[in-house]
């Protein structure tokens, strides 16, 4: 079953790269005179690849997991017109394949339903309504509605994987999909280094690979860092640990995303220092150190432009959760509307465009979109979880969760619409949600 699975994550990735050679290099006008019976022949193919979907046959729902994982991870889009969020046919196939995955969802609810013994399952169910009944009033509607099936499908789609395979196969498919990822975005990097890497007067270059942008790429390997290290200490990956944590280190620290490395360092100290009973006393000592090194670090050296202002200003975040804020204020209920913050404030946002395409931290993205409304089942996920991490530590669960949290105070992967940490966090979640299974029986680090 597991060579098989890595015959799947092999198949894809090679039409993936086949796929985006085709793709970068003009050669797809070049073969348009057989597009008919491509095209034919593709339909037949993803009918029957559907059919065998909605039976839950394990290669196609194995196949659809890899598809997400790593063909959804894959952005060329470049932001020129910012406010304007058309279809095109990147948005067009993750479309397609979330509302496929919300209709397996609903074929198989049964199974889904009996998940929702668990809170965290059922939050997240209460937030996903929330947020699509919040298209009805966002500037962005169908936009809006879009975002929050993703959210529902990915959700959907994990309570199935959970309760169709192991913990330990699910986590390797995950690790050796995006691990495949990586290499593909090296290959990129070394034939189409225009592409791959994002370069500037004032800052160092920083690879993105295909994955749109550098940060997005940071987070991406975060996830692979922490799965590696949770599945490691739990002997679901051992010969391939230090290779693959090599690759997932270097890729992240070539695209400078600080956040990301510092997260995951801050994850694997927390859960250690819990480990070992001495969270409190750490916890102190990092408030500590902190507070020192604030008073005598040169904040140069961690700034990409040499300028000590980007760091304290969190390359000009603070500015703009001001106004973010101010925004909130307005619609403190019910919010604009999901993940509708460019569309909402283009022509109000004064400071830099780039900015202004989210919130850049996940509590207020929330707050902005939903309001309150949606902000208390979210706010109500971090504090069971951080009980959880207290009172009956899972070191995969632990791992992820603190690494989200801690970007989540300048990203917005978790609150905006599904990326690669959403599914790897609700699978997480399905599989610690698993009812045949009491707690007291599973493995866990303490």
């Amino acid at each position: 079953e597991e060579r098989m699975t890595i015959v799947q994550i092999g198949l894809v990735l090679s039409m993936l790269a086949v796929w985006l050679v085709l793709a970068v290099s003009g050669l797809l006008e070049t073969v348009g005179y057989v597009s008919l019976p491509i095209g034919l022949t593709g339909g037949l193919a993803a009918t029957w690849f559907a059919y065998r979907m909605l039976q839950r046959t394990p290669w196609a729902m194995i196949t659809m997991l890899i598809i997400s994982v790593v063909g959804l991870s894959i952005n060329f889009r470049m932001e020129t017109d910012y406010g304007a969020r058309g279809l095109d046919w990147q948005n067009g196939i993750k479309l397609m394949t979330w509302s496929f995955l919300a209709l397996l969802s609903m074929v198989h609810w049964r199974t889904i339903i009996a998940r929702c013994h668990d809170p965290i399952i059922v939050l997240f169910a209460v937030l996903f309504v929330i947020e699509l009944v919040s298209a009805s009033y966002s500037k962005v509607p169908t936009y809006s509605a879009a975002c929050a099936v993703s959210i529902g499908a990915y959700l959907g789609f994990a309570c199935l994987l959970a309760e169709d395979f192991d913990e330990a196969f699910l986590i390797r498919t995950i690790i050796w999909s995006i691990a495949g990822y990586c290499v593909i975005n090296w290959v990129i990097a070394a034939i189409l280094p225009d592409v791959a890497f994002m370069t500037s007067q004032t800052e160092p270059m920083r690879l993105q690979g295909i994955s749109g942008h550098p940060n997005s790429l940071a987070r991406q390997m975060s996830v692979l860092v922490c799965l590696l290290i949770g599945a490691h200490f739990r002997g679901y990956i051992n010969r391939a640990f230090w290779p693959l944590l090599v690759l997932g280190s270097i890729t992240m620290i070539a695209t400078n995303g600080r956040t990301a490395m510092i997260a995951v360092i801050l994850a694997c100290v927390l859960v250690f220092l819990r480990a070992k009973r001495l969270l409190p006393l750490g916890l102190v000592a990092i408030v500590l150190a902190a507070m020192l090194l604030y008073n005598f670090i040169d904040f140069t050296w961690f700034s990409r432009t040499g300028d000590s202002n980007e760091i304290l200003t969190l390359t000009g975040r603070t500015q703009l959760w001001s106004f973010v804020w101010e925004k909130i204020i307005q619609h403190p209920i019910l919010g604009y509307g999901f993940n509708s913050f460019e569309a909402t404030v283009v022509d109000e946002w004064y400071g830099n465009p780039d900015a202004g395409v989210a919130t850049h931290n996940n509590f207020l993205e929330i707050l902005f979109s939903c309001g309150l409304l949606g902000f208390i089942p979210f706010i109500s996920v971090i504090a069971i979880l951080v009980k959880r991490w207290i009172t009956k530590p899972n070191v995969l669960r632990d791992l992820l969760v603190i690494n989200i949290l801690i970007s989540s105070f300048t990203e917005v992967d978790i609150s905006s619409l599904a990326v690669l940490p959403t599914i790897a966090m609700f699978i997480i979640f399905a599989l610690d949600s698993h009812p045949a299974i009491p707690f007291a029986m599973r493995p866990h680090y303490a």
